[in-house]
């Protein structure tokens, strides 16, 4: 009964999710970056944001699915531009050029995401923040940082 009860909880979460979506504009000194906060209007709770890193491609569209499935586990969720006006990269060779100064240097990617944490927190305030990443701390760990999160 009792994992019926919850079974029937969870379904009706589900069903009367108010997912929001919203593209976000911020900005670290003159660079505008384009970002993608995606949350769960039913939760009325203070929840933890997790910051989606994208891969080398940019911000297309899988990190903003990986977003999506954050909120829908009832995370606050923002998906970061780290190239700046939203900037997509088609074809290895691009990504190799977007993704080339953060191996130089690795305070740029600290840099973008801090510039990220400050926008989740002027738009959901005083959340706990959890950051999902691959290349981009990869390069900072790469360099000695000591930066470092789920990859």
């Amino acid at each position: 009964m009792i994992r019926f009860a919850f079974l029937m909880m969870l379904l009706s979460v589900k069903l009367f999710s108010q997912i929001k979506t919203e593209n976000v504009i911020y900005k670290d000194g003159d660079v505008t970056l384009k970002g993608f906060i995606v949350y769960n209007d039913l939760y009325p709770m203070k929840r933890p944001a997790v910051i989606v890193v994208h891969e080398w491609w940019g911000l297309n569209e899988y990190p903003k699915i990986r977003a999506r499935q954050l909120a829908d586990l009832g995370y606050v969720a923002f998906a970061v531009d780290m190239f700046g006006n939203g900037k997509i990269a088609t074809e290895p060779k691009q990504a190799m050029e977007f993704t080339a100064p953060y191996y130089k240097d690795p305070q740029l990617t600290l840099t973008y995401l801090e510039a990220a944490q400050n926008a989740v927190k002027k738009i959901k305030s005083d959340y706990r923040l959890f950051i999902v990443s691959v290349i981009f701390l990869l390069a900072t760990e790469r360099n000695n940082k000591g930066y470092s999160g789920y990859q």
